[in-house]
């Protein structure tokens, strides 16, 4: 983040809903913040008065904000369309650097498939592969469990906000994501 932008300019840019997403991230793009943004609405205060707390709480493990702009901004992300202008993370940043493969499927998957992505993502992480998916029941966990099998780094990106872990049987999964080295990361405050 630039030294000049506070958590509130950022929240702001990225959730502003008086400026289209293409304005917001024409902006964001120009590493500037452009001076004709509107105020901060309600909402923006109280999302980044929240995420505020939430990165300073004390954790076990790292907890940050990327915007955009930041050199640790995953390089893929901004080949998307539409990439998220913030990102919330806890666990190690440098984990989203890594070559990297998604895997997601099914909630209901069958026990030959979870074992089928289960293995597949061991095999992956064991061939070098940090391990995407979205923590949610079915394959997604199949796939950050092979990874953590293997010993491999894994990320869960979050469908809402990092401090609202869902399904709730996966918080202990979470925190051997965590403790492996690898990150849990939402564009939700």
């Amino acid at each position: 983040m630039n030294q000049v932008d506070t958590l509130l300019d950022q929240v702001n840019l990225a959730y502003n809903t008086a400026l289209s997403p293409i304005q917001r991230l024409s902006s964001a793009k120009a590493f500037r913040l452009d001076t004709s943004l509107p105020s901060p609405c309600e909402k923006v205060h109280a999302w980044a008065q929240a995420a505020g707390d939430w990165l300073n709480e004390p954790s076990q493990f790292p907890r940050w904000m990327l915007s955009i702009r930041d050199p640790h901004y995953p390089t893929s992300l901004h080949a998307l369309k539409d990439p998220p202008l913030i990102i919330f993370g806890e666990g190690e940043v440098e984990t989203l650097h890594l070559p990297s493969i998604a895997m997601v499927g099914s909630r209901n998957a069958s026990r030959s498939g979870l074992q089928v992505a289960r293995d597949f993502s061991k095999a992956l992480g064991e061939a070098g592969w940090a391990i995407v998916s979205g923590l949610a029941e079915g394959i997604d966990g199949a796939a950050h469990a092979g990874a953590l099998d293997a010993n491999a780094p894994t990320i869960a990106v979050l469908g809402g906000a990092v401090d609202r872990l869902y399904p709730k049987t996966h918080i202990r999964l979470a925190h051997q994501i965590l403790e492996a080295g690898g990150a849990i990361i939402s564009e939700y405050p």
